[in-house]
């Protein structure tokens, strides 16, 4: 199985979700790392090939999944989203 590093302090989170499509509904899923104070480094949209009109965000930010803030900002993410993915985290490079 795949061992996540541990925190070192200066870390980076990426994850992968998906919302409905409905006015609002992406910024009320971003809303939950600013209520936790998460910095978000990167975003990126892909469509989805099963539903037109719905797309993947992909994100990274600062912080590790084991970090309190990050992992409260996620649990509120997967409250308000179809499906949250975290794809790992790890230092971020120099």
């Amino acid at each position: 199985g795949y061992n996540e590093p541990e925190p070192t302090g200066k870390d980076k989170t990426s994850l992968m979700f998906s919302v409905h499509n409905r006015p609002g509904a992406l910024f009320r899923a971003m809303a939950a790392f600013e209520m936790y104070n998460v910095n978000m480094t990167m975003i990126e949209s892909r469509p989805t090939k099963l539903v037109p009109g719905e797309y993947i965000f992909y994100v990274d930010v600062q912080g590790h999944i084991k970090d309190a803030p990050v992992a409260k900002a996620l649990a509120a993410l997967r409250e308000r989203s179809l499906f949250v993915t975290v794809l790992g985290s790890y230092p971020e490079a120099e």
